[in-house]
C-alpha cells in the first residue's frame, strides 16, 4: 500500500495489521524519512498505537540498520537526497538476509507510471491501483519474494 503523508491513521492500522505488527508484541519497525518533521509526527502516531520502531533520516543509515537488526516492517518514504526510496528498495533486494523485510511506502509523491514500473521492477508483482490519494502502498515484500520464487522454479 502506499500511505500519503502527512497521515492516515486508519489506513496506517489496516497497513499495520495485515503486515502482523499490531499482534505481535515485541514488533519493531523501521521508519525512513529524511524529513524530522515528518519523523516526529510518524513516531506519534505509532506511540498511540503502542507500536516499537526505530527511526533513521537517510537511506544510507537504514541500509546499516539492517545488516544489524530485522525490523518487522519498514516505513519508507521515496523522497529522499542521497539515496531515495526506491535505490534504498534496489539494494534491499539484493540483501539476501533481509529482502523478506515488509516495506510499506509512506509517501507525499504522487506516482505516475514511470514510478510504478520502479516498483514492480523491484517486487516483480502486481502495485494497487492509483488511488485518489496519490496513494499508500503498502507493498509487501515477504509476498513479493514468494511470487518471484515461484516464477523462477
Amino acid at each position: 500500500d502506499i500511505l500519503t503523508k502527512p497521515r492516515d491513521i486508519k489506513r496506517l492500522t489496516q497497513v499495520l495489521d495485515l503486515l502482523g505488527v499490531l499482534r505481535k508484541a515485541d514488533a519493531r519497525l523501521l521508519v525512513i524519512d529524511d524529513d524530522p518533521h515528518a519523523l516526529t509526527l510518524m513516531q506519534a502516531l505509532l506511540e498511540t498505537m503502542n507500536v516499537q520502531a526505530d527511526f533513521v533520516d537517510s537511506a544510507t543509515t537504514a541500509l546499516e540498520y539492517i545488516e544489524n537488526k530485522e525490523p518487522d516492517g519498514i516505513l519508507l518514504d521515496l523522497m529522499m537526497p542521497t539515496m531515495n526510496g526506491f535505490q534504498f528498495l534496489a539494494e534491499l533486494r539484493q540483501n539476501t538476509l533481509r529482502n523478506a523485510v515488509p516495506v510499506v511506502i509512506w509517501t507525499g509523491m504522487t506516482l505516475n507510471e514511470a514510478d510504478r514500473t520502479r516498483l514492480l521492477q523491484c517486487y516483480e508483482t502486481e502495485l494497487p491501483s492509483e488511488n485518489e490519494n496519490a496513494g499508500v502502498l503498502p507493498v509487501v515484500l515477504k509476498e513479493a519474494a514468494a511470487i518471484s520464487a515461484r516464477r523462477r522454479a
